[in-house]
């Protein structure tokens, strides 16, 4: 029996995948197949219902597990969790597989939305927040632009559902627009606001300005219509201040903030891109014989605050936001009003830069026996649909189809169009240098590149917990025999901000195993590697089990601030977890009913006669040792050693010692902590006294009554021995003290 694809069978039917997928759950068409996870037609239903197209009427859409994440904003794990705690019932079932009707979906988000302080307006869910944000951050200081701003933003919310047209905010960032050239130029002599409506009434001409501001008017006639109907968003004052970036926070401010967030579009605060242009001057690469080019250039924040040396024919930018890219150009205008209108349309382009096959608008114009410097923030977690990630997978090395990372593509893609010696300057998350999931990445940086400087940022973007870096990077030459374990970054200027701040040069290349070691300064790294390459070590992989925390689904409605019946138990937060010990502040209780739970680990795991409980949201290593078999909420995971001739008691002092707790904030600096990452921490085997010695402190620290000096001077000699198990100098011990006090 001949089988196709469910995507040619549609196809050829004339007919949505969906609607398909209703044929097959109607038994219309049988002898379907699931294979690999693809649905699959015969070939003789196919025929026989082209000639029985009265069989295809009436057809409804049925969707998949992965459009019903989509639709929903949640991952694939919390759609089939609802499905079994059935907050979300299939409408049908194929060989198995769920399916569910446009309706229910959008019913269902609806109601998720409409429900005060509900899932999808929660933090949690930061894609569906919806509604308007003032970014003030992303001006000077002391502009009188933020009041200008405050004062349209509050007008504006007072237009109900014409918050959502696209024209209006057209309209209302050409008033913009318009003060702001009058102010730079005075070219109009006016004075004042409504010089849009002057304008719409062809009190005053465009003159040579035209190519740039008209694409914000569009129709003429209806534009004068909204003006002369909504007159006071059009009388608000605005100000032009030097390489300030107005009328990008003005549109940002505007714009929703739910079709940002999930087009992975965040705006660089003024900070941050003044750290990139200090960046790029600290490293010498300022001056007016270097191009610029940015492939995301939203309204050009990067490409106005350099310095005025650089001169207009340097400076190139493409974005998707057709609006964002008019108002770049603009604003580049306003940087240099010598600029000719026309060439401003011809270097600055709407274009999608992973999408578009040729290299990007700023390859084709460098000035011959010139560098480029690509710089920008590419867009982070963009949602893709499937059929997108498939397309980019055929291009990327890193689009791997369940980890498609959009600022990854940009990069690759910028480093494989760079020549030698062309440099690129990134915002990028802090992960890029050691998660697993972007290994791909720092494969082609290590093969192709090397560091050129690395300035660590911390959260700098409102309302999202994502450290950042600005990392910087020199195209080298391919060479087929260069060693992949060496990561050139011989010379490289690291900043790392602090009280005081720290900045040092790595003083030789550095071994690459997969991870961008480059947040440690030399003796960091040389200690890391010490301990990394410790004989006689063993780890907790595949010699341990692991266990989430419970998830409740409903915290309020099952866990209670006191015991109200015998059969509540107290469950743990993080929180609970202090070092060694469990702490039972403020604890809650729980009726344990696991069939009831949106997620559950084993009982017999959270029933262990010993176990090891950790924070999982922290940027430390913290764990207790539990025997009285207490159940831990998703904040607190479960791990239960199984190393051969080591105690759980011995395995807690190593996990809670400064070495284990350097080797996780050294390599892996990240705010949760994984199973990955205590798996790869190595775990020193000592001989039987020595080990004695060790759980007998363990014994002593988990006595409650001793004193917090006593816990000190314990904890203390505890981690001496433990380094010179370890085989770590005097100085090497110092240092970790010193590092981790």
């Amino acid at each position: 029996m001949k089988l196709v694809k469910i995507e040619k069978a549609a196809s050829r039917l004339g007919l949505s995948c969906g609607q398909v997928i209703e044929l097959l759950t109607k038994n219309i068409i049988t002898d379907g197949e699931i294979i690999d996870q693809e649905i699959y037609i015969p070939n003789s239903s196919i025929e026989y219902l082209s000639h029985h197209r009265d069989l295809l009427f009436n057809l409804r859409e049925l969707f998949g597990t992965e459009a019903a994440s989509i639709a929903l904003n949640m991952s694939l794990c919390s759609v089939f969790n609802w499905i079994r705690l059935k907050k979300l019932v299939p409408d049908r079932i194929y060989q198995g597989k769920p399916f569910f009707y446009r309706d229910t979906l959008l019913n269902l988000r609806k109601s998720m939305q409409d429900e005060p302080g509900g899932r999808l307006r929660s933090r949690r869910n930061k894609s569906c927040v919806e509604g308007n944000e003032y970014y003030a951050s992303y001006l000077h200081p002391g502009s009188p632009n933020r009041d200008s701003v405050d004062a349209q933003l509050r007008l504006f919310g007072e237009t109900g559902d014409r918050r959502e047209d696209p024209a209006l905010i057209s309209l209302i960032l050409a008033e913009c627009a318009l003060q702001l050239l009058n102010q730079r130029l005075g070219i109009w002599m006016c004075s004042g606001t409504e010089i849009l409506r002057s304008c719409l009434l062809n009190r005053i001409d465009l003159l040579t300005l035209a190519p740039l501001v008209e694409p914000l008017i569009m129709n003429r006639q209806a534009a004068l219509e909204t003006v002369n109907s909504l007159p006071r968003l059009f009388s608000v004052g605005y100000y032009y201040e030097k390489n300030e970036d107005l009328l990008g926070c003005l549109y940002l401010s505007l714009s929703s903030m739910s079709a940002r967030r999930a087009g992975g579009v965040y705006y660089t605060p003024r900070r941050v891109v003044s750290r990139l242009t200090e960046t790029l001057g600290d490293g010498d690469m300022l001056g007016d014989g270097i191009s610029y080019y940015d492939p995301c250039c939203g309204t050009g924040n990067f490409l106005i605050s350099l310095p005025g040396i650089v001169s207009w024919d340097h400076l190139s930018g493409s974005d998707i936001d057709r609006l964002a890219v008019i108002l770049c150009r603009i604003n580049l205008f306003l940087r240099d009003p010598e600029t000719p209108p026309r060439e401003l349309q011809r270097r600055f382009t709407v274009a999608d830069y992973l999408a578009d096959a040729r290299s990007g608008i700023g390859f084709s114009l460098i000035h011959p026996g010139e560098p480029l410097c690509v710089i920008g923030n590419p867009p982070w977690g963009i949602r893709m649909t499937p059929a997108e990630k498939l397309a980019l997978n055929r291009i990327f090395r890193c689009a791997i189809q369940n980890n498609c990372e959009s600022f990854a593509l940009f990069l690759e893609k910028s480093i494989r169009n760079a020549r030698t010696g062309d440099f690129i300057s990134f915002v990028l998350p802090e992960s890029l240098l050691n998660v697993a999931a972007h290994l791909e990445i720092r494969k082609i940086i290590a093969a192709t590149c090397s560091i050129h400087s690395c300035v660590r940022l911390g959260n700098q973007f409102d309302g999202v917990s994502c450290p950042s870096i600005i990392l910087t990077l020199r195209r080298e030459e391919d060479a087929g025999s260069r060693d992949p374990k060496i990561l050139r970054c011989r010379g490289a200027l690291i900043h790392i901000p602090g009280v005081p701040p720290r900045e040092f040069v790595i003083d030789s290349d550095r071994i690459f195993q997969g991870e961008l070691d480059l947040l440690l300064d030399n003796q960091e790294y040389a200690l890391l590697r010490r301990i990394m390459s410790c004989p006689d070590t063993v780890s907790l992989k595949d010699a341990a089990d692991w266990a989430l925390g419970i998830v409740t689904g409903d915290n309020k409605g099952k866990l209670k601030p006191e015991r109200t019946r015998k059969t509540e138990e107290p469950v743990l937060r993080g929180l609970n977890i202090d070092r060694y010990r469990i702490n039972m502040k403020n604890v809650s209780y729980i009726e344990f009913r696991r069939e009831e739970l949106q997620q559950a680990a084993k009982e017999e795991y959270y029933r262990a006669d010993e176990k090891l409980l950790y924070r999982f949201i922290n940027r430390d290593l913290i764990f207790a040792w539990d025997s009285r078999r207490m159940l831990p909420l998703n904040s607190a995971n479960v791990v239960i050693p199984r190393i051969p001739g080591m105690s759980v008691r011995y395995v807690l002092m190593l996990l809670n010692s400064r070495v284990a707790r350097f080797v996780f904030q050294k390599k892996f600096a990240s705010a949760k902590v994984l199973r990955s990452h205590l798996e790869a921490i190595p775990l020193i085997k000592a001989p039987p006294e020595l080990m004695g010695e060790i759980e007998d402190m363990a014994s002593q620290l988990l006595d409650r009554k001793i004193s917090s000096r006593e816990e000190d001077e314990i904890r203390n000699s505890a981690d001496r021995k433990l380094a010179a198990i370890y085989g770590l100098s005097e100085d090497e011990t110092a240092l970790l003290f010193r590092e981790l006090d």
